[in-house]
């Protein structure tokens, strides 16, 4: 389907070519534009593309990828920030300003947390550990400091 979809601009849904109907009306993947209800209609099974798909992809760089697919990329190697404000920024993307505006001390001790842990313990910690770690602490629940250090030893361990 990739295949056809990439170098012909369609794709068929075989469980609607199969129908005798000349279109069918399906509810598409919900997304910011769609509203509940809206409905697509698909002509005999066939899906067109008007503009030419794009898609991204991301990796960790766990395994590598074959040279065939690798040439078909655009690739854009995103660093992780280093920083306590690069990291806050990803943070104020993430989460509702007012609460995160609330939580603004104790989610910049989980930056710095994070930050000593990779430097200190050389460790590799993602990102969405820290994002995880926002979000446990925006629960709104107390810990004290023996549990917080037992949950962020268990969040942010290395990769």
């Amino acid at each position: 389907m990739a295949k056809v979809l990439f170098e012909e601009g369609f794709f068929e849904i075989p469980e609607l070519a199969r129908l005798q109907s000349e279109t069918e009306e399906v509810l598409p993947y919900r997304t910011q534009n769609t509203k509940p209800g809206d409905r697509v209609a698909i002509p005999q099974g066939f899906v067109q593309c008007t503009e030419f798909p794009l898609v991204f992809m991301t990796s960790n760089e766990a395994r590598e990828f074959p040279p065939a697919f690798l040439r078909r990329c655009l690739r854009l190697p995103l660093q992780q920030p280093s920083t306590e404000d690069g990291l806050y920024e990803i943070l104020k993307n993430r989460f509702d300003a007012d609460t995160l505006n609330k939580l603004d001390e104790p989610a910049r001790e989980l930056i710095q947390s994070f930050l000593g842990r990779i430097k200190n313990k050389n460790a590799n910690l993602a990102t969405d550990q820290l994002l995880n770690a926002v979000y446990l602490l925006l629960q709104g629940k107390d810990v004290n400091s023996t549990d917080r250090t037992e949950l962020l030893d268990s969040i942010f361990k290395p990769l």
